[in-house]
């Protein structure tokens, strides 16, 4: 449907890049830097391989950063390693 909408969809929110198009961001929930699961079965990943192996354009980060004693601190760790890790992609 967004192959066919182009000027309504920016991008898909995804477990992992689930079209080659340009055109379209991938958006990746549940990333988290220490976490790999919880106790009501979210399964993580990092930064790291949401964007290097799953091809993430955008990491999203729930509780990673709202539970961690310096939130901005921590949003920006976040922010620096998925766009380092993005860097490396592109290259």
């Amino acid at each position: 449907m967004a192959a066919d909408h182009p000027y309504l969809v920016c991008g898909l929110v995804a477990q992992s890049s689930v079209t080659s198009d340009p055109r379209f961001l991938v958006f990746t929930p549940g990333v988290s830097s220490g976490a790999r699961g919880d106790a009501h079965g979210q399964q993580y990943v990092t930064p790291e391989t949401a964007v290097l192996e799953r091809g993430a354009d955008v990491v999203i980060v729930g509780r990673g950063i709202t539970r961690a004693e310096n939130p901005a601190q921590t949003a920006r760790e976040y922010a620096e390693t998925a766009y380092g890790a993005y860097l490396k992609r592109v290259a």
